[in-house]
């Protein structure tokens, strides 16, 4: 026992170096299991391990003691398109017409955790991982500033979950969420006149910012076909991010947005159990995130920064995941998902956006996973979001003068074991 909480202690402290960075819905991520990223996500009314408490604190009620580890690869391809030329008019910001990849395609996504009782009055769990984020960098000027241009939000976060059964089919559960993010900017110099901080607007390295937010969950058994889980994550309030208080709405705030999630597990057969997830994401709630980019606002003397600044233009998002557990035999099973959820960007929105571009709606996923000896599981889960683009026109340029075009795929594999 004492080797593995020193495993368990060593493995936490990689998340001090590595960064963390998924976007796939929005800016979270699709799952939190290894199985469950099998299943697309749709994991709120199954018990896998530990990281089930993240999905639905209540879960963690039906596992027994265990260790849980995780190391993925996350590959994001992405892309911005730029047609037309500029049309010269006096008081436009036209872009060059160009086509530029994102470089920096691999990320490595480690994830620890643990849940034990405690003298049987009472379950917890504590889980390290990381919660999505984004990432761009161009190896040019886009908005005619210096380059490179791009943006690095790494995120992380601890949740320390307590839950009980209150019956014998029925449990809740409540977790403390302590979150930390860094933020960089690069390449925005020419925003400068836009800014209401023009110092705290762009290259000013990382920043730091941390905060706290909780869970709520309630996992119920109706009968052996019919399991029901609700989770609900409350906004978590961060400090600010006071390098970047000239670009982000109410002076570098940058909380992070509060979600819902509501699931259902039914055994078809007694080796094929169906799981579906509704999750919503309240990205509106965060000015930084929602308030649309208007260049008609400078001219109103709003500016970035400012408490009505302009944003990226995110809308909630509504996201549907079905995933399906295939019993194989008695060691193996197999999983296979998908989940769609329409972009949180709209075709008016795509200029800020080259820096974030949050365009995946579909996700494809396949998983299988192994009973090793007192069992302990392996597992091996395989994301592919699919090519998806989204077209508006630059709206500090003349009407329709220049298109940008955002597209993005990625791939995602993950190794996951837990003992």
């Amino acid at each position: 026992m004492l080797g593995k909480k020193k495993l368990f202690l060593v493995l936490g402290t990689i998340f001090l170096i590595v960064s963390i960075t998924q976007a796939t819905n929005g800016y979270f991520t699709h799952g939190y299991t290894t199985k469950g990223k099998g299943l697309a996500g749709a994991e709120v009314a199954l018990p896998i391990d530990s990281f089930s408490g993240v999905s639905n604190p209540a879960l963690i009620t039906d596992l027994s003691s265990n260790y849980s580890f995780g190391l993925g690869v996350f590959m994001p391809f992405r892309y911005y398109k730029v047609t037309g030329n500029p049309s010269g008019a006096p008081g436009t910001f036209p872009l060059i017409p160009q086509k530029v990849e994102s470089e920096k395609n691999y990320f490595i996504m480690p994830k620890v955790g643990t849940k034990f009782s405690v003298k049987k009055l009472f379950d917890m769990s504590i889980n390290i991982y990381g919660n999505g984020g984004m990432n761009t960098h161009y190896d040019t000027a886009v908005f005619n500033g210096e380059k490179p241009t791009g943006v690095d939000l790494s995120q992380l976060f601890t949740d320390i979950t307590f839950a009980k059964k209150v019956s014998k089919n029925h449990s809740f559960g409540v977790s403390a969420v302590l979150a930390y993010q860094r933020f960089k900017a690069e390449g925005l110099q020419a925003f400068t006149a836009f800014s209401a901080s023009s110092e705290d607007l762009t290259n000013n390295d990382y920043d730091n910012s941390f905060g706290y937010g909780a869970k709520i969950g309630y996992y119920g058994k109706f009968n052996k076909y019919f399991n029901l889980g609700l989770s609900y994550q409350t906004r978590i309030m961060m400090s600010e991010l006071d390098k970047y208080k000239g670009l982000f709405a109410e002076q570098g705030d940058f909380d992070i947005p509060s979600q819902l999630n509501l699931g259902v597990a039914s055994s078809l057969t007694d080796k094929i159990t169906l799981n579906i997830t509704y999750q919503r994401i309240f990205y509106s709630n965060i000015n930084p995130i929602a308030n649309e980019f208007n260049p008609l606002d400078f001219g109103s003397g709003i500016l970035l920064g400012d408490d009505n600044g302009p944003g990226f233009g995110w809308e909630d998002m509504n996201i549907y995941k079905t995933g399906v557990d295939i019993k194989l035999n008695k060691d193996y099973s197999l999983q296979a998902g998908y989940s769609y959820g329409k972009s949180p960007i709209d075709e008016k929105d795509v200029m800020l956006n080259i820096l974030a571009p949050a365009v995946i709606e579909n996700h494809l996923t396949i998983g299988v996973t192994k009973k090793i000896k007192n069992n302990n599981l392996l597992s091996l889960s395989i994301m592919h979001g699919l090519s998806n683009k989204i077209k508006g026109y630059n709206p500090m340029e003349a009407p329709e003068q220049q298109e940008i075009e955002l597209e993005m795929h990625q791939w995602e594999v993950e190794l996951g074991y837990s003992f």
